[in-house]
């Protein structure tokens, strides 16, 4: 009898310790798999666990979207957003001056919304300090190079976009026909290559004979591009976070000026 009282309260005993441990390890699997965040001390950090971004989507409303897959740089951005505090400062989040927005997307399907500007916004709230602006202005700067492409710039030279051309002498915007004639020389037109014959036209690139200047629903030029007598253009992103050109591209500079000599349809 008495073998049998201590063989009840061993499993008693066993129960009280499996039970709590197993509600434990389940609770923590529940956690893992889960992407939220979390305020804590001032930070809002993603428990993220075994579960890594994979991809991202940015968007620009002078360039378009893309979309990112390298690796680096998605963990290097999350690695970066991760670290940040919430801020302190008492601004309204509707006030944070966005010069970049989009969405990190995790292996379990899960996504995050974010804007970049004064601060960075995402989980609802403003996260980051007044002198981190340096650190912000480098993520920014490397996630744009996936909009910098010949092929965006292309994109903005369409009919309800305004071009307008300025030279010695002249300053006038461009017709519908000349849009049409200048996007296909967007396109046809090489990237610089450092390494090869293109680098004379930097090293001898004479004087600019011309610039043309991009609004994009603006009455200020978000994007220009100034044209040199070697054929280098240099492209310039007057809203983005770099001083220097963001773009540099090789055209045929007859070709390119015969398309505006004509008379413009458009004062």
């Amino acid at each position: 009898m008495k073998n049998k009282e201590n063989s009840i309260l061993m499993v008693v005993l066993l129960g009280s310790l499996i039970i709590p441990t197993l509600c434990i390890l389940f609770n923590r699997l529940y956690i893992q798999s889960k992407v939220f965040v979390v305020e804590d001390s001032g930070y809002s950090n993603l428990r993220i666990a075994s579960l890594v971004p994979n991809s991202m989507h940015i968007e620009d409303f002078v360039w378009g979207n893309a979309e990112i897959n390298d690796a680096e740089v998605v963990l290097d951005f999350f690695d970066y957003i991760d670290s940040l505090p919430i801020t302190n400062v008492d601004t309204d989040i509707t006030e944070n001056n966005t010069v970049l927005s989009g969405t990190l997307y995790f292996d379990n399907g899960d996504s995050l919304e974010f804007d970049l500007g004064d601060y960075v916004i995402f989980g609802g709230f403003l996260h980051g300090e007044p002198e981190g602006r340096g650190e912000r202005t480098r993520i920014v700067s490397r996630l744009k190079e996936y909009l910098y492409t010949k092929e965006k710039l292309a994109d903005m030279v369409r009919a309800d976009n305004r071009i307008k051309l300025i030279g010695t002498g002249y300053n006038k915007n461009i017709a519908s026909d000349q849009k049409i004639a200048l996007k296909e020389l967007v396109l046809s037109s090489n990237y610089v290559n450092y390494e090869k014959e293109e680098k004379e036209k930097i090293l001898n690139k004479g004087n600019s004979v011309l610039q043309i200047e991009f609004y994009i629903n603006s009455t200020l030029p978000q994007v220009y591009m100034i044209v040199y007598e070697s054929g280098l253009c240099l492209i310039y992103d007057s809203a983005g976070s770099r001083s220097g050109s963001i773009m540099q591209l090789s055209m045929d500079v007859k070709q390119l000026e015969s398309i505006f000599w004509e008379n413009s349809n458009e004062k």
